[in-house]
């Protein structure tokens, strides 16, 4: 079964405006791989396993995009329904779900779960880009 880029879109932007919490993963709270599992796990696209576990403010030793890569394929730019690892210094710590020209994400200084445009530096910060399994990229 394969879920359509436009149901995607729908479950993402649903959860704009919620608030931000360290690990959280439900409607009262997500930080940005909890954002990425709660929207995959309602759209029944990732293994159980796919949760990333406790982890510290900044993931280290690039756990967090290695953790990724054990259910995802990479993608050589970002597109409509690519999860986008974040590097905000030397290592990849953060990730967004790409929209297309937009990015969503939870984002702690912003209180919670934003979508803005995905340019400029966001790009130039962007570490790796993956299909998630299960989405119908057409």
């Amino acid at each position: 079964m394969s879920v359509r880029i436009e149901d995607f879109t729908t479950e993402v932007r649903r959860w704009i405006g919620r608030p931000f919490l360290h690990q959280g993963r439900t409607w009262d709270g997500v930080d940005c791989i909890g954002l990425a599992v709660a929207v995959c796990k309602n759209c029944g696209l990732v293994a159980p396993d796919f949760d990333t576990g406790i982890y510290g403010r900044m993931p280290a030793n690039d756990m967090l995009q290695r953790r990724i890569a054990d259910h995802c394929e990479p993608l050589p730019t970002a597109r409509a329904g690519s999860l986008v690892v974040i590097r905000w210094s030397r290592e990849a710590s953060h990730v967004a779900l790409c929209l297309g020209d937009t990015i969503v994400h939870s984002h702690e200084r912003m209180g919670g779960v934003i979508e803005h445009g995905y340019r400029g530096r966001w790009i130039r910060m962007t570490s790796s880009v993956w299909a998630l399994p299960g989405l119908a990229y057409v």
